[in-house]
């Protein structure tokens, strides 16, 4: 059966935001970790046919994706525009077979992450752990932070610097860096800082890909460029 815990186990969905284990905004903004999302209507009653896939059911499927703002859980990447993305087993059906169809139990991922994690265990959690504590950015490469065990196992497991995140974040970071320095030209002093405060608070936006390597590297771009 579907073994979703009781409603009052979750916080609303008003209240909860959405996790990766690439996420590193708790640490600067001092918010407390999210916890998961309610499940979708029906709250802990609701059960799906179990011949049918449950955890790939649509409203499963959709709420998922609203939870994670339709990002892969563990690189930030937003693979809809490619692939209809991956409901993803947190801790692997195959190692626990119970939790196959526990809703706390589930996220969004992209099909490479998907693929990579397979049934492999103690890897970052991306909804009970804190990925400011597990991981840095250097530019488009992630590095693990010292003292967190999981973190390096997980980098390399799920390939986390694979040349195709490299290429796609470094895309971004140099988007993001244009439209800076394309503002920094202003003479108009009042308009430029409005600008540029509007660009950073875009891009470290939750719903934009890639936001935790955003908001690493836009920190390091004002200690470097004051305004």
């Amino acid at each position: 059966r579907f073994a979703e815990p009781p409603l009052s186990t979750f916080r609303p969905r008003s209240t909860a935001s959405s996790r990766s284990i690439t996420r590193s905004h708790d640490r600067s903004s001092g918010r407390p970790i999210p916890t998961k999302s309610s499940p979708p209507s029906g709250g802990g009653t609701k059960r799906w046919n179990q011949s049918t896939s449950r955890y790939g059911h649509k409203e499963i499927k959709q709420a998922l994706l609203t939870e994670t703002n339709e990002k892969c859980a563990y690189c930030e990447c937003k693979p809809l525009h490619v692939t209809f993305g991956d409901v993803e087993h947190i801790c692997p059906k195959g190692v626990e077979p119970a939790k196959a169809y526990d809703w706390t139990n589930l996220t969004l991922a992209c099909s490479v992450c998907n693929n990579r994690k397979r049934a492999k265990q103690k890897l970052v959690d991306p909804y009970e752990d804190s990925p400011a504590d597990a991981f840095e950015f250097f530019g488009p490469m992630i590095s693990k932070r010292h003292g967190v065990p999981n973190a390096k196992r997980t980098r390399i497991e799920l390939d986390l610097n694979r040349k195709e995140l490299l290429s796609q974040r470094g895309e971004f970071l140099a988007k993001i860096r244009s439209e800076l320095m394309e503002n920094r030209s202003n003479p108009d002093v009042v308009e430029r800082q409005l600008t540029e405060e509007a660009i950073m608070s875009h891009y470290r936006l939750e719903a934009s890909q890639f936001s935790a390597c955003a908001h690493h590297f836009l920190e390091d771009f004002v200690s470097r460029n004051p305004l």
